[in-house]
């Protein structure tokens, strides 16, 4: 700090300090709503690898759940950020 009051002085290096204090508590949010998302995704892939294991050992009717849930998760899960990027990337 000492350093960059040196630099920048005392009032634009309190300033840096200041924003980056604030943003902590917007970060932890972040953090927990983006692990929230994981975890939905998370119970998705774990169907589409049994259902993937399913078809190497040989079940026929298994492969076509597969493809179907290959599209699931992103159309499922309103609230990631995903699907909203995927909803933007159709508009444009």
């Amino acid at each position: 700090m000492a350093l960059l009051v040196r630099i920048i002085h005392l009032v634009p290096a309190l300033a840096g300090l200041g924003a980056t204090l604030a943003l902590i508590p917007l970060s932890t949010l972040v953090g927990r709503a983006m692990a929230a998302v994981r975890k939905e995704l998370v119970a998705y892939t774990d169907a589409r690898v049994k259902l993937c294991t399913e078809v190497i050992t040989g079940e026929p009717p298994a492969t076509d759940r597969t493809l179907a849930s290959r599209h699931r998760p992103a159309a499922q899960t309103p609230g990631s950020q995903l699907a909203r990027v995927r909803g933007r990337q159709r508009a444009c």
